[in-house]
């Protein structure tokens, strides 16, 4: 499993340490079913703004292809949010497609040491796939 940044192939889970950051608002993790290029400018610039308090994390729902490995690519873009697209198997069943999705959430999490967010659901569907019981939840 590799996270694919946008300024490497593989992201330095040393890079990225809690106490490094700048930010006293927790992190905002945001499940979305859609593309980030899919949202409103006005949903942009909102995300885009939190950035300045917070790291943004905007998951969009899996790429299913018919790969043989899966992973994520995580991209930081114009408005400082990272935006994170997981890619998983299409020629597995729906149980395992969803323990690969949330086991490259656990992998995202740990190598952003992403440790007490703040959970959005963009959708009432995206909140059974999330199993961070410890963390706060926001539901739109």
């Amino acid at each position: 499993m590799i996270i694919k940044t946008g300024t490497s192939n593989i992201h330095s889970p040393s890079t990225v340490r809690t106490e490094d950051r700048p930010f006293s608002d927790a992190d905002l993790v945001c499940f979305s079913p859609l593309r980030w290029e899919m949202l409103s400018q006005r949903s942009q610039h909102i995300l885009g703004d939190r950035t300045q308090k917070q790291r943004v994390f905007f998951i969009e729902a899996p790429v299913v292809e018919f790969i043989d490995s899966w992973w994520i690519d995580v991209n930081q873009n114009e408005w400082g949010v990272w935006v994170v697209v997981p890619h998983v198997l299409d020629w597995v069943n729906d149980e395992l497609r969803e323990a690969m999705r949330q086991s490259l959430m656990n992998e995202l999490f740990e190598q952003f040491a992403i440790a007490t967010p703040t959970l959005r659901y963009s959708t009432p569907a995206a909140s059974p796939s999330t199993h961070y019981s410890k963390f706060s939840a926001l539901h739109n």
